[in-house]
């Protein structure tokens, strides 16, 4: 019988690496990757070939529109569904500053649907993180 779990790459900050790992180890239909580095998503994508690719928009380093052209070039992980998401910036404190980070925000939704993704979810919420992915989830799928 095929095992019905659904691997998930999470990528972002510590803190929502964390946050996703202790949520997803009490989900026994997922089954959960972590990278907190942007500079080895994409090795970790390879060794782990996840069915569904969470990518925070404004990642570190690398733009997210890029790593996921470089995501979809490879064969063994074409297929993997890739969400995207957004997080406040925290040094964000006056009005200009968070209309900027919006209008980033913005900016890379567009190039990252024109770069493969298949699905922008918006602010991270963790209350609403695993009914936004679990959609995504292979028993679900008929």
């Amino acid at each position: 019988m095929p095992d019905l779990r659904t691997k998930i790459l999470i990528s972002g900050t510590t803190q929502i690496v964390s946050y996703c790992q202790d949520l997803l180890s009490k989900m026994p239909q997922w089954y959960g990757y972590y990278s907190s580095d942007s500079e080895l998503l994409l090795q970790d994508a390879v060794q782990f070939v996840p069915d569904v690719i969470f990518i925070d928009l404004l990642m570190p380093r690398i733009p997210a529109d890029e790593m996921i052209k470089e995501i979809k070039r490879v064969p063994v992980l074409n297929k993997a569904e890739i969400l995207t998401y957004y997080v406040p910036d925290p040094k964000a404190c006056d009005h200009f500053a968070i209309r900027a980070h919006m209008i980033a925000v913005e900016y890379m939704k567009i190039a990252t649907e024109q770069a493969g993704a298949r699905e922008y979810l918006g602010l991270f919420n963790p209350d609403l993180f695993l009914d936004l992915i679990n959609i995504y989830r292979k028993d679900t799928i008929s």
